[in-house]
């Protein structure tokens, strides 16, 4: 189907299949189906991340999105829209307004990059992580990394009257292809090796 969507020989609307795929994967069934479509990238999508779950089981409804057209879109329901950045993110299951974060429409609630095609970025990002946090909460900083190796790193500014995302000063990136990465244990450092 991938292919045909990318050649543009896609002439029958069903070609988008949004019914439940099933596989197995050793002796275990699994079933797959499209619930949304997250239009917002202008071009490939080159890494997702889900954030990760707090240690009490929290699991956020949010996705992270890296793309080649410069930008990392954090995504998530809408009706997160509006609230302070590094909030605590909506859960999967929690309930506001009566329905389920993961039954809203999932909106871009901010959005990371440097404009323009130049810059440490200009062939795009090929990835973006969550800031893992000593007291557990997700989602008051994203690190992505270019294709040339360049990190980028966004924090929420408390310091100002109203939070805010903003760009904080990273180290440099590799030569060569990066062959392990890892966050320190309690989330104060990140290193990198190739």
């Amino acid at each position: 189907m991938a292919h045909r969507l990318e050649g543009g020989t896609r002439d029958r609307p069903q070609d988008l299949v949004t019914a439940a795929q099933r596989f197995a994967l050793g002796d275990q069934q699994w079933s797959v189906r499209s619930d949304a479509l997250l239009a917002g990238h202008d071009n490939w999508v080159t890494g997702v991340r889900w954030a990760a779950r707090s240690a009490d089981g929290h699991q956020p409804a949010a996705l992270l999105s890296a793309s080649a057209d410069n930008s990392v879109i954090l995504w998530g329901p809408e009706s997160a829209l509006g609230a302070e950045p590094g909030a605590s993110l909506p859960s999967f299951g929690a309930h506001a307004a009566g329905a389920s974060a993961s039954h809203d429409t999932w909106m871009p609630l901010q959005r990371f990059g440097d404009l323009g095609n130049q810059g440490s970025v200009a062939l795009g990002f090929m990835g973006a992580l969550w800031w893992p946090s000593t007291s557990g909460e997700c989602g008051r900083a994203v690190l992505a990394h270019g294709w040339n190796g360049a990190l980028h790193l966004w924090t929420v500014d408390k310091e100002q009257s109203a939070a805010a995302w903003k760009a904080r000063p990273c180290g440099t990136g590799h030569f060569e292809g990066v062959r392990s990465a890892r966050w320190e244990p309690q989330g104060r450092y990140f290193a990198t090796g190739s």
